[in-house]
């Protein structure tokens, strides 16, 4: 089996993160991709703006209609930041097959600063989005040579600019976010009252 790994914080989870999953599981013939909602990204100054519940729940919305995408809270049960490698670790442990670690070109311009790169490495593939303006050439000038091997890129199916942190900011200013987000995760976010202008970064 063929399974691929979509971490993430998911603040709010929004179509470049399905864009991300589904062409990855296409052009890569994965059999499944398990989007895994981090505690904390330790890359990152700041924490998540919504609970890990709510984070949680928002991915599993973004899943629902695809059998081949799951959501885990493998990472959401641990304590501290979040490590892609050890991630992958317990997976390996629970399931049986080959794995990639899916990211987007933009990530993957700082593997260097990834906790544990080599053995990330050694328990299985980088699956690279190529997000505009990026381009292979310019990916692999950012990425460690010792990750060059590992890495299998693939053009994304809708390519966007659009972030987490933007789409957080025009819901705090009562912005319209629907064509961002699938129909159940703006509804969500909606009755939760989630991304008020005090959390505006």
């Amino acid at each position: 089996m063929k399974i691929g790994v979509l971490g993430g914080t998911f603040d709010p989870p929004h179509l470049t993160h399905l864009d991300l999953a589904l062409t990855a599981a296409r052009k890569l013939s994965l059999d499944q991709v398990i989007l895994v909602p981090n505690k904390r990204n330790p890359i990152k100054r700041r924490g998540p703006k919504a609970s890990a519940r709510d984070r949680f729940q928002m991915a599993k919305l973004m899943a629902e209609g695809h059998d081949n995408l799951s959501v885990s809270d493998i990472e959401l049960a641990r304590s501290g930041p979040s490590y892609a490698f050890e991630t992958l670790i317990d997976l390996r442990q629970a399931l049986r097959g080959d794995f990639w670690w899916i990211l987007g070109s933009d990530t993957a311009k700082r593997l260097e600063e990834w906790r544990e790169l080599d053995k990330l490495l050694k328990q299985g593939r980088l699956a690279v989005g190529l997000r505009p303006p990026d381009t292979m050439a310019e990916s692999l000038r950012h990425a460690p040579e010792k990750a060059h091997n590992n890495l299998d890129f693939f053009e994304l199916d809708h390519p966007s600019t659009r972030s987490s942190t933007e789409i957080r900011n025009n819901v705090a200013l009562n912005l319209d976010e629907s064509t961002q987000l699938l129909p159940g995760v703006w509804e969500y976010i909606k009755s939760k009252n989630l991304y008020k202008y005090d959390d505006l970064q």
